[in-house]
């Protein structure tokens, strides 16, 4: 009997120690920083409270086939054109660029033969001309808000330099939250004495988003 009296007795004091221990690390976990006053008085602390917001970017393009119009003749010649758009949205503060890549070279290349092709248009922008001579071309030009400065706001065209990326738009702030579209015109033209083999010709292009 002696022995139940004395167990009880000490579980009681380990729990009024425990209860007094639990409650001064709660008091201590609390805040890193303590205030004390005396009657009347009043403690203030202050703690910030934070969360992070991850960048995130979307682009979003047509990517149906860009079908120029009108069908070019190969003998007489002549030009053709079409217009894709795609639009990137980002939450970045540094913003975007966005870059087209062409997966041959030259870019233009005849469906059955890869050795038949349109020549590239220069790299260095130009205004728009239909093909001379026997000359053919594939070229593209850019516009919209983002578009880059050489292309001037879509007035000057230029073509893939090899298998190279090339940059069309970029900015260096976000975008508000219905994004900024660029737009992609594509030509193509025949020279009058080009004497182009007939057949369906298509470049495959690579539209890529990235942050900056």
């Amino acid at each position: 009997m002696k022995k139940i009296i004395v167990f009880v007795l000490a579980m009681a004091l380990v729990l009024g120690n425990g209860f007094m221990m639990f409650e001064g690390v709660m008091a201590s976990a609390a805040s890193t920083s303590t205030g004390t006053t005396g009657i009347g008085g009043a403690v203030s602390l202050t703690y910030p409270v934070e969360v992070t917001v991850g960048p995130e970017l979307t682009l979003n393009c047509d990517t149906s086939t860009s079908t120029m119009t009108p069908p070019l003749s190969g003998v007489s010649g002549g030009s053709a054109s079409s217009t894709r758009d795609c639009v990137v949205i980002t939450n970045n503060l540094t913003g975007y660029v966005l870059n087209l890549t062409p997966s041959t070279s030259p870019a233009l290349q005849n469906t059955v033969s890869s050795t038949i092709t349109f020549a590239n248009l220069q790299a260095s922008p130009i205004a728009w001309a239909a093909a001379s001579g026997a000359n053919t071309w594939f070229g593209f030009t850019v516009s919209g808000t983002d578009s880059d400065g050489a292309f001037s706001g879509g007035t000057l065209w230029r073509g893939f330099s090899g298998t190279n990326l090339v940059q069309i738009a970029s900015r260096n702030i976000a975008t508000a939250v219905t994004g900024v579209t660029s737009t992609v015109e594509w030509g193509a033209s025949v020279g009058p004495t080009a004497a182009q083999p007939s057949g369906l010709y298509r470049a495959w292009v690579t539209v890529t988003a990235y942050m900056q």
